[in-house]
């Protein structure tokens, strides 16, 4: 079951392991997309814009934002601020639009395996469980 089909309420553990996951299915390396997924919570608990987050999320390789983990995080964008908060953002419940939870979604579905006999047959740990 999805957070979308929970609901639009979520754990800030939990959106950061969804959108970390849509980052992922969006091609984002793994490093920027645990920091893109950080700096999405900050930007939710902050109320800012969640149309940057989509943007960002559709042209990731184009994005300021995204090579902030590496560097200063510049520019006057929610998101760009978002990263410089990313890591004050209090443990809290975040509610997300149903836009968002679709795409993100969308982009973390990216990442799951095409179900086939062959993914089946690979499935699980076989006779060889530590």
């Amino acid at each position: 079951m999805t957070p979308y089909q929970q609901g639009h309420l979520l754990s800030s553990t939990g959106l950061i392991q969804w959108v970390e996951r849509a980052a992922r299915g969006a091609r984002m390396p793994p490093a920027q997309a645990q920091h893109f997924a950080r700096a999405c919570l900050a930007h939710i608990v902050a109320r800012r814009s969640e149309a940057e987050i989509l943007q960002a999320l559709e042209t990731w390789q184009d994005h300021d934002c995204v090579s902030a983990p590496f560097r200063p995080a510049t520019g006057s964008s929610g998101l760009a601020q978002s990263y410089r908060e990313r890591h004050e953002t209090p443990q809290t419940r975040v509610a997300v639009s149903k836009d968002l939870a679709e795409a993100l979604e969308r982009f973390a579905c990216r990442t799951y395996v095409p179900a086939s006999q062959t993914s089946r047959a690979g499935a699980g740990a076989g006779a060889n469980d530590d």
